[in-house]
């Protein structure tokens, strides 16, 4: 599902750190990456609640307990690791960085695999 996602929409996400450095001279975003972003979010919230359903716990039960677990145990790598990932997917640019990462790790693969295949 979320390889899907990253083939269908990683290319608009090819030159975003080029774009972010241009925000700063008045070169605003293209208004559907935007829209990309919030799909993804539908859909890692919808994967969230899958897996929450699967392991019979509630949202608000894993939301109160992770809360609760991040106030208490601030050294625990995991949760501070879940929590650092939960808000990159929250934090647009982050979210834009992260694509253009998949954008390289799969067309510049596929590429390389194409190149070598004609060899």
């Amino acid at each position: 599902m979320l390889d899907m996602f990253y083939r269908t929409n990683s290319p608009r996400f090819q030159n975003f750190s080029r774009v972010v450095t241009k925000i700063n001279n008045g070169v605003g975003f293209d208004n559907h990456m935007h829209t990309v972003h919030n799909e993804y979010l539908q859909l890692i919230e919808s994967c969230l609640r899958l897996k929450l359903d699967e392991l019979g716990i509630s949202v608000e039960k894993f939301v109160a307990a992770f809360q609760l677990n991040l106030e208490l145990k601030e050294d625990d790598a995991a949760e501070k690791l879940l929590s650092d990932i939960l808000l990159k997917y929250t934090d647009f640019t982050a979210f834009g960085i992260m694509m253009s990462q998949k954008y390289k790790e799969i067309y510049e693969t596929d590429i390389s695999k194409d190149s070598l295949e004609v060899v």
